[in-house]
């Protein structure tokens, strides 16, 4: 699903795509329009995306790690897709499981991003890609 703008920032053209719901510009877009990654890639790290400014206390700061693991564990549950899929299916053991895992293995962030996908590109090459960490 994207919304109308990040639509237009990738060159997607949204007219024919059909939407979430009526009122709404957010578009559907199919798997078949996309490129999708067929080989394994290792995560070495995980942003979780918020817009919330009032997330710290110094507004220069758009990369807040998260240390606490009670905090990354349930950061990783709440951002599941459908939990509740899961909890249906009785695998809700084995996704907990696999999240205690992943909370020991990898660097986990909170980025605050800006508002509208057209801002974003700078945005990641300030934050993330001219970075040492």
């Amino acid at each position: 699903k994207l919304w109308k703008d990040t639509a237009k920032e990738f060159g997607i053209d949204y007219e024919n795509l059909p939407k979430v719901r009526k009122k709404i510009d957010k578009y559907i877009l199919s798997t078949e329009l996309l490129k999708l990654q067929n080989k394994r890639t290792p995560i070495s790290k995980f942003y979780f995306l918020s817009s919330n400014r009032s997330i710290s206390l110094n507004e220069s700061e758009n990369i807040i790690p998260i240390i606490d693991s009670k905090d990354k564990l349930i950061l990783l549950r709440n951002h599941i897709y459908r939990p509740r899929f899961y909890r249906g299916l009785n695998k809700e053991a084995n996704i907990f499981l696999s999240l205690a895992n992943l909370n020991q293995k990898i660097q986990y962030s909170m980025l605050k991003v800006p508002k509208g996908i057209a801002n974003m590109k700078a945005f990641l090459k300030e934050s993330i890609f001219n970075r040492d960490d």
